[in-house]
């Protein structure tokens, strides 16, 4: 239980990999989650246990799950430019090209989304989320290379991004991959199961109330 326990830590900070525990840091910790030392002893040891039972049902299943799942678990880090007006874009990509000012430089001066604050920088990231038409490019970009202005149409009316992939990686079923399939699918099992048992629950109470 106690090497449960400290592997539970580990990913805290608050244990080194050799199993020393800085309990100062240890104290503070539990401080800023409002819990005691039980109370953490008994989530580390529900956690080990769901992940065992996970592997003894759901383990036969997980690399298939993984290669189902890959295209949406690579992680990747680039650079946007997200601008309404696609005259302006033409104009930015261009200046990119031609190297007149920095990629970073211009997403912070024009971009009109979020991308602004961090200089264009976007992830590291899935592409789960990520608009199917930019998911496209980007899965077939080349590290370093400036893409034309993309157009995406939406509620809001069309948007034009620059987009340049900085890096890119691709997802390895490793046993911290396994046991996040292994989870996703107990998930989709505990979702079911509960569907079923409140369509259960709602056809008894029809049938009472047609009688």
């Amino acid at each position: 239980e106690e090497e449960h326990i400290n592997k539970f830590l580990q990913q805290f900070g608050i244990i080194s990999n050799k199993g020393v525990i800085d309990e100062t840091k240890y104290e503070e910790w539990l401080k800023s989650q409002n819990l005691t030392k039980t109370e953490v002893e008994k989530i580390a040891l529900n956690e080990i246990k769901l992940k065992i039972y996970n592997q003894q049902n759901f383990g036969h299943k997980v690399e298939a799950r993984f290669l189902e799942r890959k295209n949406n678990l690579d992680i990747f880090v680039y650079s946007l430019i997200r601008l309404k007006d696609f005259y302006e874009a033409k104009e930015l990509y261009t200046r990119i090209l031609c190297k007149e000012e920095s990629f970073g430089n211009l997403a912070k001066q024009h971009s009109e989304g979020m991308e602004n604050k961090t200089r264009g920088i976007v992830g590291p990231t899935s592409l789960e989320s990520t608009h199917p038409a930019l998911a496209s490019v980007l899965r077939k970009a080349t590290p370093g290379e400036v893409q034309p202005p993309i157009k995406l149409t939406g509620a809001n009316g069309a948007i034009f991004l620059i987009v340049r992939l900085e890096t890119f990686e691709p997802a390895k079923l490793d046993e911290f991959m396994s046991a996040k399939m292994a989870l996703e699918m107990f998930d989709d099992w505990l979702d079911t199961k509960a569907n079923n048992l409140m369509e259960s629950i709602l056809a008894n109470q029809c049938g009472e109330d047609n009688e």
